[in-house]
């Protein structure tokens, strides 16, 4: 199988949900959590003990395909609500 071919035979998301949170108790900020429609969640933009923000990505059954506007739109969402608290 070439790369082409692998790459077009792995799942393409077009469409995904998000909320923000303040994890728990012991968390210090807001995160931006993002799944897809079924529910699974992909990744979450945390805010590490330093204040750092960063991408969590979360195991999945397998690779994904994201659109880079798409990743592009949630990085941009990600940058107005994730905060150190």
């Amino acid at each position: 199988m070439g790369y082409l071919e692998f790459i077009e035979q792995v799942p393409l998301i077009r469409e995904v949900d998000s909320c923000t949170t303040t994890g728990d108790v012991d968390y210090p900020g807001t995160a931006l959590e993002v799944r897809l429609p079924s529910g699974d969640e992909i990744l979450h933009v945390v805010v590490d003990g330093s204040g750092e923000r960063q991408v969590l990505l979360l195991v999945h059954d397998g690779p994904l395909r994201v659109p880079l506007e798409l990743l592009e739109q949630i990085l941009a969402r990600a940058k107005e609500v994730v905060h150190p608290g």
